[in-house]
């Protein structure tokens, strides 16, 4: 413990040193007097007077130096307690800004939340008027339809950003074609651009590396959010991605890949662009009409570029753009399969872009799902596309109903199978059919959509997984892939069946990924 010079002393002997020095100076005294005196009496005297001085001085000195070991140990413990009040103190100041930001957290998202449920709430009770005409339906519906993916996003991106921060997202690094990545992210945004007539750009230098080590899915997600963001607010001009590669001088195979995302927008002020990595912050300007959006895109970006091992860098000038630089610590691969390489997922299409639902006549539909109005939104699906459709309410009857038919391998052609249920769940009664035998396709139908819920489905025997909420066509285009790999599965040969059926798993998984961004 370092204690302030200013109040300790320097030393004992420094105090103690006059008080010595007079206990010497009075034996010597007493000595002269005993040369000095020739009687025995006055020499017992003298001796006698001296004994008691120096019992006296004793006294004194060892009184002196208990009150300054106690003096000491006072001061000792006051600067102690002084530490400890200003380790509490900065503490306290701690908890309280903690404290304050979870409120203001909690608060912004509450905003979030509530906004997009007002349009979704008050247009719902716009359409239940009887006299509204059929363009305000149209309008009402489509409000309500964009406030829910909107909403939809945001709960995504909060589930994102949390668990970064709780330090439990996950990476995986898969062979990925960098190029094809970016091009992948650029048509998928290609239509927006176009509605504003904003020309989107993509150079690839010659030196990019045609394959790299990845976590596809995280970087897709980052490049996302960047290009999205420029063609949100680019009025006109351009949006351009360029590739570029620094490779390792000691390690060719080793690098980093950078992904600029530059645009021609209205730029941003250094103030508004440090505080657009901040959670729930939506940079506008000059067109408020531009704050809508999460505000968590850019935070979750720089969050996922750190976890990486790179960095998200950024740069802008007032009315001539911004530019925003990815950089990620990456290795080249060998020469991979086509079948290992990582292809872009997109969102499932609209009804209005996909092409036409798979028909599916004469096929019969075990419906689990506890939620009947769930329940009655997927019948509605099903039947618009031909299915006959039975539904259970829970695992057990859906176990007693896909066990008891005659042939039972026709009995139902498909299982949808809600895993979170009364009675029995949906993993348990997956896993009772799957030990009886059942070799009926059954799908997944959960909102639990984060890292593991899928493979835990696949693990209990699904054959696929979609994750709520639910587009008509991507549960169209999943049944399809399902019933058109169940017929390659019947007509393979009894010593494949295994293998065939796990490549039904992943074609059936792959063709309903959707990336939240």
């Amino acid at each position: 413990m370092n204690v302030n010079s200013q109040h300790q002393p320097k030393s004992l002997v420094s105090l103690c040193a006059p008080i010595l020095v007079l206990c010497g100076g009075w034996w010597i005294v007493s000595q002269s007097l005993f040369e000095t005196t020739n009687t025995l009496e006055t020499y017992e005297a003298s001796r006698l007077a001296s004994s008691t001085t120096l019992s006296g001085f004793a006294a004194g000195l060892a009184g002196v130096v208990a009150m300054l070991w106690l003096w000491l140990r006072i001061r000792k413990r006051a600067l102690h307690s002084e530490q400890h009040i200003a380790i509490l103190e900065e503490k306290l100041k701690q908890t309280k800004s903690t404290a304050r930001a979870k409120s203001e957290y909690v608060s912004n998202i509450s905003h979030e939340i509530r906004t997009p449920l007002t349009a979704i709430v008050g247009f719902a009770d716009t359409l239940l008027d009887s006299e509204i005409g059929q363009r305000d339906q149209e309008r009402a519906v489509e409000t309500i339809k964009r406030n829910c993916d909107y909403l939809l996003k945001l709960i995504n991106d909060i589930l994102h950003l949390s668990k970064i921060d709780a330090g439990k997202m996950g990476l995986t690094l898969t062979p990925t074609e960098p190029a094809v990545l970016a091009n992948d992210v650029l048509q998928t945004l290609q239509k927006r651009a176009n509605v504003k007539g904003l020309t989107m750009i993509l150079d690839t230098p010659d030196n990019i590396p045609q394959c790299v080590k990845l976590d596809h899915m995280r970087v897709q997600q980052i490049l996302m959010n960047l290009v999205s963001n420029a063609v949100k607010f680019t009025k006109e001009g351009w949006v351009e991605v360029s590739l570029g590669w620094q490779a390792n001088r000691t390690a060719p195979r080793l690098g980093n890949l950078q992904v600029v995302v530059s645009d021609s927008g209205p730029g941003m002020e250094k103030a508004q662009l440090i505080s657009a990595f901040e959670p729930y912050i939506q940079t506008h300007l000059q067109d408020p009409k531009n704050s809508e959006g999460t505000g968590l895109g850019l935070c979750i970006s720089q969050k996922l570029a750190r976890l990486m091992g790179g960095k998200l860098e950024a740069e802008s000038w007032i009315n001539q753009g911004s530019t925003f630089k990815l950089t990620i610590p990456t290795e080249v691969c060998e020469s991979a399969a086509t079948s290992e390489l990582v292809h872009s997922q997109h969102s499932p299409l609209t009804l209005n872009e996909s092409r036409n639902s798979f028909d599916l006549s004469g096929k019969r539909v075990l419906l689990a799902e506890d939620s009947k109005d769930i329940a009655r939104l997927v019948n509605f699906m099903l039947s618009r596309l031909g299915a006959e459709v039975e539904v259970a309410y829970n695992g057990e009857q859906t176990v007693r109903l896909a066990l008891g038919g005659v042939d039972r391998a026709r009995h139902f052609d498909a299982i949808i199978m809600d895993m979170q249920m009364p009675i029995m769940d949906g993993y348990e009664a997956t896993k009772k059919l799957r030990q009886d035998g059942l070799k009926v396709p059954i799908i997944a139908l959960t909102a639990c959509a984060m890292d593991g819920d899928r493979e835990r489905c696949l693990r209990a025997g699904c054959d696929a997984y979609l994750a709520k909420p639910i587009h008509q066509a991507a549960l169209s285009e999943l049944l399809e892939t399902v019933f058109s790999n169940k017929a390659l599965n019947n007509s393979a040969d009894k010593d494949k069946d295994d293998q065939s059926q796990q490549t039904w798993k992943e074609s059936a998984l792959c063709a309903t990924g959707a990336i939240s961004v």
